[in-house]
């Protein structure tokens, strides 16, 4: 008798395909993978099964991978004998991620092939080991290029040099230097005009654009976040940025002045806050004379309304006023100066003067940065001096910054209003009311008062008029 022979089944083998970036979009990348991974197969007699793809999907940055998670629902349900791709990397760059694979490998018993790494036995100590040092090895790699590539594009930045990727929108990159693209420009800068002028919304503007059918860069549809990508960049006013903020002057045409753009950016910021509560009508004008914290308005049921000045870390909380008489003094010393005033020449003349003085204190602070950054890398300062001269600096942006952006709020002001009286005043919005005392009035301070009781008196303001 003749013994029966014995034959063993072949091993199903599934392939797993993934690149990290294919921006054109042409899948060369997982095609080359396919076709060597095909081949080892066929080398080692085994039968291709299904395959499993992630184009242009980083494994790093924890975002669902259909195809990975395609994947491991099929070793899950034992269709499979060997998991083959090119190398470990390519199903995570993760160690928790890892440790999953681990634990599912083990409880089926499924085999791992990486061509770049031969057999991977996870059911084994040893295997479990390499697998770990390839994926830790793997994260490093990641974690380096991403470092190196933030340290190339803040050298960049430094330097007024633009950074890579693909061409901005605005702009063509001709022998590696951006370009004014004259038709993407003037569509910016009409953004820009509907936006602080007609009060135009970012919807309205991407609802039109995608009705004339105008491309994006790549071609796409228009959304609001990347209409206020393009708004919010400092490269539409010539600048390098970090963090959305302006850097240095770059090397190339600006589409957007300094003061238009910091206005569209308090526009845009603020309505991403959302509806915010009615200011008094002397809001950041009124100060307290002991601290000179900006004093707020208060009520308290059917009390009148007050001007008190915030007690705790802002202020000192000794100093109030009653806020009706306060401002009908202030509004009538207004009055009295806008009756025999052309507004609209004093609203030009008041607006480029803000506008110079503001934009010249910014620039002089963000290059003050940049050189505390630099005696710090020089070790000229320790990282305490450095952390104490960057707080002020810094406090110091930001209200200048906020008050670059407020400089056009006379420019809501109805373009034939030439001069205010008090029948005319009357009809005026709350914000126009505000524009036009913002253009005569730098401060209101509150002194204390000398005598008791609650009578208003005017000797307790100090009125400073804008030069």
């Amino acid at each position: 008798m003749t013994a029966a022979m014995t034959v063993e089944a072949p091993r199903i083998a599934y392939t797993y395909l993934r690149i990290s970036s294919d921006r054109d979009g042409d899948e060369l990348g997982v095609e080359r993978q396919r076709a060597s991974l095909r081949d080892l197969i066929e080398r080692q007699g085994w039968v291709h099964g299904r395959e499993f793809c992630d184009n242009d999907q980083s494994a790093f940055r924890g975002k669902r991978r259909e195809g990975y998670e395609g994947l491991l629902s099929a070793v899950r349900a034992g269709e499979c004998d060997v998991l083959v791709t090119t190398e470990m990397s390519r199903f995570t760059r993760h160690p928790r991620e890892l440790e999953d694979l681990v634990d599912l490998i083990e409880a089926t018993g499924v085999q791992v092939a990486a061509q770049r790494a031969g057999h991977i036995d996870l059911s084994t100590s040893g295997g479990r080991v390499m697998a770990r040092i390839l994926g830790a090895m793997a994260r490093m790699e990641s974690e380096q290029m991403g470092e190196r590539i933030r340290s190339k594009m803040a050298a960049n930045a430094k330097a007024g040099k633009p950074s890579g990727g693909p061409r901005p929108f605005g702009y063509d990159r001709v022998n590696g230097k951006l370009v004014l693209n004259k038709a993407e420009a003037k569509l910016i800068r009409g953004w820009a005009d509907a936006i602080l002028v007609d009060g135009a919304t970012v919807s309205s503007i991407v609802t039109d654009l995608n009705a004339k059918a105008v491309p994006t860069v790549r071609g796409g549809i228009w959304t609001g976040p990347t209409i206020n990508q393009i708004l919010l960049s400092p490269r539409v006013i010539g600048m390098t940025g970090s963090g959305g903020e302006p850097v240095a002057e770059g090397d190339w045409p600006k589409i957007l002045d300094r003061k238009e753009w910091e206005q569209i950016r308090g526009v845009l910021q603020s309505r991403r806050r959302g509806p915010q509560p009615r200011a008094s009508l002397l809001a950041n004008m009124i100060v307290c004379g002991d601290c000179g914290t900006k004093m707020a308005g208060a009520s308290r049921g059917a009390k009148p309304r007050q001007y008190v000045c915030p007690k705790g870390r802002r202020g000192c909380g000794k100093l109030s006023i009653m806020a009706g008489p306060v401002d009908d003094y202030v509004v009538g010393l207004v009055l009295g100066a806008a009756s025999t005033a052309n507004l609209s020449m004093v609203r030009a003349e008041r607006h480029v003067k803000d506008s110079q003085r503001f934009v010249a204190e910014v620039a002089e602070d963000e290059q003050l940065l940049s050189d505390l950054a630099a005696d710090l890398g020089a070790r000229r300062l320790t990282r305490g001096e450095w952390i104490s001269a960057r707080a002020e600096i810094e406090a110091r942006l930001t209200r200048n910054r906020a008050a670059l952006q407020a400089v056009g709020a006379g420019d809501r002001l109805p373009a034939d209003l030439v001069r205010v009286d008090a029948e005319k005043w009357e009809t005026l919005a709350f914000e126009e009311k505000r524009a036009i005392i913002g253009l005569f009035i730098d401060r209101v301070t509150v002194m204390r008062s000398g005598r008791t009781g609650r009578t208003f008196s005017p000797q307790r303001l100090r009125v400073s008029w804008k030069a």
